[in-house]
């Protein structure tokens, strides 16, 4: 692992269970504020890995340092919560089925931004819930959502349909979810929102919940 800056406080929120053999060394959470506190948690998943029977040393070494240059990032924005236990289990399942080193590395890094990580132990703050009109101005990228041409209605009739949609901390939608449904359209519009928007960057994961109203002329 690199250097960092000084050393930061670090907060212990929570332990959760246990997981695979070791794993019950590692916190199920912990909030990080600069990189050398992450550098800690990270070092710490290695050296566990390379403990585990059947794991080779090389196999292990620097499989994390993808996820720290990410965190890196994240960082730049404000505090960050990590899941080393989950990063644990990631690792261990995907280093016994045999998968390369710098795959693992990426995938990682995508279960961090998914909000996979956090989810895998039910965290209690593993997403955060954030009401429309306020995450609304994170939008980058929003075009309006078309309901499909099956759909027929008479001229000035609404339609209104509410979905709850999930953000990575790259600012991807990671998931759209219906809240309240419109017959026969509801895939199609949850697959251009999920494909077409795009947020800012955020330091975790966040769900919110939009209304859509369409109308007909």
């Amino acid at each position: 692992m690199r250097d960092g800056a000084a050393l930061a406080l670090v907060l212990v929120v929570g332990t959760i269970g246990l997981a695979a053999a070791g794993a019950s060394d590692l916190e199920v959470d912990v909030e990080v504020r600069v990189l050398k506190a992450a550098e800690t948690e990270l070092g710490r998943v290695e050296k566990l890995l390379r403990g585990q029977a059947g794991i080779s040393a090389g196999a292990v070494a620097n499989i994390t340092l993808p996820l720290q240059t990410a965190l890196e990032e994240d960082l730049g924005r404000g505090p960050v919560k990590i899941y080393p236990r989950a990063m644990f289990d990631a690792c261990l399942e995907r280093l016994k089925r045999g998968d390369d080193p710098a795959a693992i590395g990426k995938a990682l890094v995508e279960l961090h931004r998914r909000g996979e990580l956090a989810r895998a132990y039910g965290s209690v703050d593993s997403v955060k819930k954030v009401a429309s009109f306020v995450f609304d101005k994170e939008r980058v990228r929003s075009p309006d959502p078309h309901l499909p041409s099956t759909i027929k209605t008479a001229p000035g009739e609404k339609l209104k349909g509410v979905y709850q949609i999930c953000v990575g901390t790259d600012g991807k939608v990671t998931k759209v979810t219906t809240v309240q449904s419109i017959s026969g359209a509801d895939q199609a519009v949850m697959e251009q929102i999920q494909s077409t928007w795009v947020y800012k960057p955020q330091p975790v994961p966040v769900c919110t919940t939009r209304a859509f109203l369409f109308q007909f002329n």
